[in-house]
């Protein structure tokens, strides 16, 4: 009951915002994790297939609008920004030691599979926040 009304919250201030702080998302993320080693795999399995569920709706309509002829800006695009804000939860969630890295290593090769202008941005925000981590584990 209460993962239910917490990942309603999380996915509605963090995910479904155009413009969140990465600290709110870190602090978020930090919060999940601490729970996850508390309270075991259920609680997290739960918020990682919502994460998901939103990243595979969002991602093929970003990388069919990046194939066509028009440029529009990140604001009219909500599918860019939910997408970036899942995958930078997803590099805390890492950051934490609540994901392995065969996860991150499936994500990586998810989204370089599928190349464009938002997936490289995509890549560059796994790079960004979590290469100390991936070094360190490979």
């Amino acid at each position: 009951m209460i993962s239910e009304l917490y990942s309603d919250i999380l996915i509605k201030s963090c995910v479904e915002q155009p413009h969140v702080l990465q600290l709110i998302l870190a602090t978020n993320a930090c919060m999940l994790a601490g729970l996850f080693h508390l309270l075991g795999d259920d609680f997290l399995a739960d918020f990682i297939r919502k994460f998901f569920l939103i990243f595979r709706e969002n991602f093929p309509k970003v990388v069919d609008k990046s194939q066509s002829q028009n440029v529009e800006s990140e604001g009219e695009r909500p599918e860019i920004y939910k997408t970036r804000n899942v995958v930078l939860l997803l590099c805390f969630l890492y950051d934490f030691d609540a994901l392995n890295e065969d996860f991150m290593q499936d994500l990586i090769f998810y989204i370089a599979n599928n190349l464009s202008d938002d997936t490289i941005a995509y890549l560059g925000t796994v790079i960004q926040n979590s290469v100390y981590k991936i070094r360190q584990n490979n």
